[in-house]
């Protein structure tokens, strides 16, 4: 089976603690691409700890890493406009 190409948008609580454990362990299915997130710093700390190449814009980090899909962790109201991207 070939792995989907996952990106991790938005490290915040809920990225970092609840998405973040889940995706690193599913190693036979997800080859883990990428990690962004607004918080520069953050994104930087996240992913050096975890080898993932991060990103502090989200149409960079869709032209270079290129994610089959996005695992969208971030405040309800942007939600939204993150997918519409992702999806375009």
């Amino acid at each position: 089976m070939e792995k989907v190409k996952i990106a991790l948008v938005g490290v915040g609580n809920r990225g970092r603690y609840a998405h973040l454990p889940i995706i690193t362990r599913m190693t036979d299915a997800l080859d883990f691409v990428a990690i962004c997130d607004l918080d520069a710093k953050r994104a930087q700390e996240i992913g050096e700890s975890v080898g993932v190449p991060y990103y502090f814009n989200l149409e960079e980090m869709l032209t270079k890493a290129k994610p089959d899909i996005a695992d969208i962790c971030t405040p309800g109201e942007t939600h939204h406009l993150v997918a519409k991207t992702v999806a375009e």
